[in-house]
């Protein structure tokens, strides 16, 4: 896993009831690729994958999107972090090894991100409270498994 700088962020004119999101740009170019998310907080790449972390730029209720994509910038699977009413910044954000994000988004807390090398049921544990749809996370294969440290 290392830090890349590939990506940019064009926001797209949309409802103002549905959550924001963007076009990602490659390299300044469009690529007809949406994410969720306005504000693009940290970009890595893992093997022939990236790995994108956008924020809503919602001040007083704001949610992490963690949208891990192919080499052809295809979806392979999303991660919201979110509470209701909750405020959130994302700091401190270290990479844990080959495969591994550690970072904090709420204050004192820490969440490891592992991607996968092949898509799997999770653990209980690797779809915690907090995260959007975690019962339904443990239930279809995914490439995201996200664990609260502390």
């Amino acid at each position: 896993m290392q830090i890349c700088q590939a990506f940019a962020l064009n926001a797209a004119d949309g409802d103002e009831a549905a959550p924001p999101r963007s076009e990602l740009l490659l390299n300044g170019k469009a690529t007809g690729v949406s994410v969720p998310g306005v504000v693009l907080e940290a970009q890595f790449q893992c093997s022939d994958s990236y790995l994108v972390f956008t924020t809503e730029n919602i001040p007083y209720e704001e949610a992490l999107h963690i949208t891990l994509l192919d080499a052809d910038l295809r979806a392979l699977d999303h991660v919201e972090l979110s509470h209701q009413f909750a405020a959130g910044t994302l700091t401190d954000v270290q990479i844990g090894g080959e495969a591994q994000v550690r970072f904090s988004f709420f204050g004192g807390d820490l969440w490891e991100l592992t991607v996968l090398g092949a898509p799997r049921r999770l653990a209980r544990g690797e779809a915690p409270v907090g995260v959007k749809g975690h019962l339904g996370r443990t239930m279809t294969p995914r490439f995201l498994a996200l664990v609260r440290v502390r």
